[in-house]
């Protein structure tokens, strides 16, 4: 192996960036492989604020991988280099079933953040629950304000955190967040990132929202004079729609990103609804795509619920990708679902699509266990084979797949937002982020 240039190994190591047990062999080998595999080992850590006896005994479900604060600061106080390596921190809170009490990882976590100087990358979940910004000791919310606003961060990620203005407000101080690039706001408090009194604003490339009015909230972000972050200059949006939202509002914020944006992704998703009374039944989405010219990819979610819910507006010309992942129920007859309108829908307007180079269409059977945050449906038709549905959705689609633009697969999963394991959040009401 030694007489390798160093440049093959780095590339086989690079390889197995995901592969932690061949990074943890590699490492041990020889010193011209230890750097390569060390960096890819901790250039992502998880901080699990979780008691040590719970991450050792495996008792929280849904556990993501990483280290409790006790554990990773007596790592660095072993070896201090290790912080150099580290790029993205991502923080998880604990379960909803054991109180949070972080002034336990008061001697930890400020000295552990206090050596972050190279993390690009940020996130903090507040778990299978929102959790109040106001539950964390002074000394903790102290130590996360004077890291994210000291850091020249790339991406922020708040999921599940219900912050105060006045406290968590990220006022520019000089040159902090000029480097922001990727906001992501989940089910968390979003008036805490949208006003401030002094400093630049800065321009965002890249926002993820799903919470409380998020229509509300997108237009009061285009108030450039009150706005910390200017979403002006957007090139990739991801957003969780209810069907209840203001899409004329929401259609106005998309022609705000007619000269910019290039990547959507919408979940379209639903409150629960009384099935006999006619004022809690969804109405016709009207999503408006027409005036992005420069929108490349576009990535929709739906339920299956009727026709209203397909997006009916216009496409632009410079569309190439178009992936809609429809939620269906298990014994759903294929003939009930929107194929035909999705198809018309679309097939209008190919003459006018030249770019255009695949349609897929995803089958999603959600059961009960079907949730923003948590999927674990894994079940197929009850009735028909998946050859038996994809023959089925074809010829309700003639259009398409005439066109050879038409692929179908089903997905075992739906997409997930928000932290791995959270399985209390949905919509409950106007009064309430979302919880399930």
């Amino acid at each position: 192996m030694s007489r390798l240039p160093q440049e093959i190994l780095d590339e086989i190591i690079d390889h197995n960036h995901n592969d932690r047990k061949a990074l943890w062999a590699s490492s041990l080998v020889s010193r011209a492989c230890s750097d390569t595999s060390r960096r890819h080992l901790f250039s992502c850590i998880q901080l699990l604020i979780w008691a040590e006896e719970d991450i050792d005994n495996d008792t929280v479900p849904d556990l993501p991988p990483g280290h409790s604060c006790p554990n990773f600061h007596r790592l660095l106080a072993m070896s201090p280099h290790i912080a150099h390596l580290v790029i993205s921190l991502k923080i998880y809170l604990p379960s909803s079933s054991r109180p949070l009490d972080t002034e336990l990882y008061d001697p930890y976590l400020p000295s552990i953040l206090s050596s972050l100087h190279r993390v690009r990358k940020f996130l903090l979940s507040g778990g299978p629950v929102v959790t109040d910004w106001d539950e964390f000791s002074l000394s903790f919310q102290d130590s996360l304000i004077q890291f994210w606003t000291t850091r020249q961060l790339e991406s922020f990620i708040l999921d599940g955190i219900n912050a105060d203005r006045e406290i968590i407000s990220p006022k520019p101080r000089g040159d902090a967040w000029s480097s922001l690039r990727h906001l992501a706001l989940l089910w968390t408090d979003l008036d805490c990132f949208w006003n401030h009194e002094e400093g630049s604003v800065i321009p965002l490339q890249s926002l993820t929202i799903g919470g409380l009015k998020v229509v509300h909230h997108l237009t009061t972000a285009l108030e450039k004079n009150v706005a910390t972050f200017d979403v002006r200059q957007l090139r990739e949006l991801n957003a969780i729609l209810d069907v209840d939202e203001d899409f004329a509002l929401f259609n106005r914020f998309l022609y705000s990103l007619s000269d910019t944006l290039e990547e959507l992704c919408l979940d379209v998703t639903m409150t629960a609804r009384d099935p006999g009374n006619p004022s809690t039944q969804p109405r016709s989405v009207k999503l408006d795509m027409s005036t992005l010219t420069h929108l490349q990819s576009v990535y929709l979610v739906v339920e299956a619920h009727g026709t209203g819910l397909i997006p009916w507006g216009g496409i632009p010309s410079s569309i190439q990708t178009i992936r809609i992942l429809v939620i269906l129920d298990t014994t759903l007859n294929v003939a009930d679902s929107p194929w035909a309108a999705l198809d018309t829908w679309l097939g209008d307007q190919l003459q006018n699509l030249v770019a255009l180079k695949s349609v897929t269409i995803e089958l999603h059977y959600g059961t009960s266990d079907c949730a923003l945050c948590n999927c674990v449906c894994a079940v197929k038709n009850a009735v028909m084979s998946d050859e038996e549905v994809y023959a089925a959705v074809r010829r309700e689609m003639p259009l398409l797949n005439e066109r050879g633009l038409l692929s179908i697969r089903h997905n075992t999963r739906r997409l997930q937002w928000g932290a791995p394991g959270a399985l209390h959040r949905w919509i409950t009401g106007p009064e309430h982020l979302y919880k399930n």
